[in-house]
């Protein structure tokens, strides 16, 4: 069944990606290693709007109108002389950029329906750091959706991913991608990327085919994983990656 709250999570991310200037965008992530000007999704809040009266609903289809505000944080470097006139302005431009993105885009549009809505709230812009060169705002955007309790229903198993990669290839693993099957070998290197919004405690295993001389395990921001092993073995071998939480991220697990 379709979730709808990290749908939008997900498309979010996707549309910010694609916002002119923009260089880079994480999801729950607070470190601030990357290019600039980006862009930090946080999940933040989802709460009850309103329901039906429960006569109007059987108890196997209940729905009730559910609000996401999750934290649109754009960054941005000031000028070397600590000035923020620029800042404020560049601040002012992503912010446009964004909110026009998001109000525009038809996947978001679509995820919200037509008893739904995204309504922008407005943006807070943080005082900046020590040496005034960090700037961050925060903006305020609420989607407005239909949840229905069978929108919760986990399924008992997730399909595998088959690739038959040539050597040098990169394979990108998707939202919900757990289990990757890599079919042909043996290659001399291989990247593979680790699928993007997982729960705590999610597990990607990755079986291979043949042995794989050179082999870079990252997240989905390109970033290596520490401890992954640098080769794989085969047939019948196989890795597990495990995320732990927004602040260690993934880590080699067996």
């Amino acid at each position: 069944m379709a979730d709808v709250r990290e749908d939008i999570l997900a498309r979010l991310v996707t549309v910010c990606a694609a916002v002119p200037g923009i260089t880079a965008v994480a999801r729950n992530r607070l470190d601030q290693n990357l290019a600039r000007p980006a862009i930090i999704i946080l999940d933040g809040v989802e709460q009850l709007l309103d329901a039906p009266p429960l006569p109007l609903r059987s108890q196997a289809q209940q729905i009730q109108r559910m609000e996401l505000t999750p934290a649109i944080i754009p960054l941005i470097r000031g000028n070397r002389d600590g000035g923020g006139a620029d800042a404020g302005s560049i601040l002012s431009l992503y912010r446009s950029r964004i909110v026009a993105a998001v109000l525009r885009d038809a996947t978001l549009a679509d995820l919200v329906g037509t008893t739904g809505r995204i309504r922008y709230e407005g943006m807070a812009v943080a005082p900046p750091d020590a040496e005034g060169r960090e700037y961050r705002g925060e903006i305020t955007m609420v989607f407005t959706y239909i949840f229905r309790l069978t929108d919760a229903e986990v399924p008992l198993a997730l399909p595998v991913r088959v690739e038959y990669p040539a050597s040098g290839a990169t394979i990108v693993l998707l939202a919900e991608q757990y289990a990757l099957r890599v079919a042909t070998g043996p290659l001399d290197s291989l990247t593979v990327r680790l699928p993007p919004y997982v729960p705590v405690g999610g597990i990607v295993e990755i079986s291979f085919a043949l042995p794989v001389a050179d082999l870079v395990i990252q997240d989905a921001a390109g970033e290596a994983i520490p401890e992954a092993p640098t080769q794989a073995y085969g047939p019948g071998s196989a890795q597990q990656f495990r995320y732990v939480d927004t602040t260690l991220g993934w880590i080699f697990w067996k």
